[in-house]
C-alpha cells in the first residue's frame, strides 16, 4: 500500500478527434484522512510523469467494484495498449480506466494487491473494525475517532 509504482495510462480515443497517446502515470494507493467529523476515504491516485507538476487524479477505493485482465481490446479506443500487461479499473461513479504494467507478471501482481487491498478495507468497514483506521488512514485524529467509536455503534465509514 506504501509503494508507488510505475504504468501507462490509456485514455479512450474518441472518434474525429486528434489521438491521445499514452501517459507514463505513477500510481499509489493514498490514505484516507479524518479531519474532526469528515472522512476522507483511501483512494488510488495517479499521477503523470511528465516532469511539469499536475493535479494527481484518483478514485475512491470503495467507489471500485470491479479489477479484471484485458482479454481483448478495442482497438478504435485504446490503439497503444498490449492486450496481455493491461488491465481495466470500473468503477461506479469514474467509469473504465485501462492501466498498463510493464509486463504479465507485474499485471497479476498489482491486479492482485489491489483486489486485496480493496477486499480487506471493505471487510473492515462492514464488521466496523478500528483496525481500519491504522491500515488505511493517517494517524490525525485516530485516537478521538477511537473514542468516539466505544461510546457509539454508529459505522465510521
Amino acid at each position: 500500500m506504501n509503494k508507488i509504482e510505475n504504468m501507462t495510462l490509456h485514455e479512450p480515443q474518441e472518434k474525429n478527434k486528434a489521438t491521445k497517446p499514452p501517459a507514463r502515470v505513477e500510481i499509489w494507493v493514498e490514505r484516507g484522512t479524518i479531519l474532526g467529523k469528515k472522512v476522507l476515504e483511501p483512494k488510488l491516485t495517479w499521477s503523470v510523469k511528465n516532469g511539469s507538476i499536475e493535479k494527481p487524479s484518483s478514485i475512491p477505493l470503495m467507489d471500485i467494484y470491479r479489477i479484471f485482465p484485458v482479454t481483448t481490446i478495442d482497438r478504435n479506443k485504446y490503439p497503444f495498449a498490449k492486450t496481455k500487461n493491461s488491465f481495466f479499473v470500473k468503477s461506479a461513479s469514474y467509469g473504465d480506466i485501462l492501466f498498463e504494467a510493464q509486463d504479465e507478471k507485474k499485471k497479476n501482481t498489482l491486479m492482485r494487491n489491489l483486489k486485496l487491498v480493496i477486499a480487506r478495507l471493505a471487510s473492515q468497514a462492514f464488521m466496523n473494525d478500528t483496525v481500519i483506521l491504522k491500515d488505511y488512514f493517517r494517524d490525525t485524529f485516530i485516537g478521538e475517532v477511537i473514542q468516539h467509536k466505544k461510546k457509539s455503534r454508529h459505522m465510521l465509514i
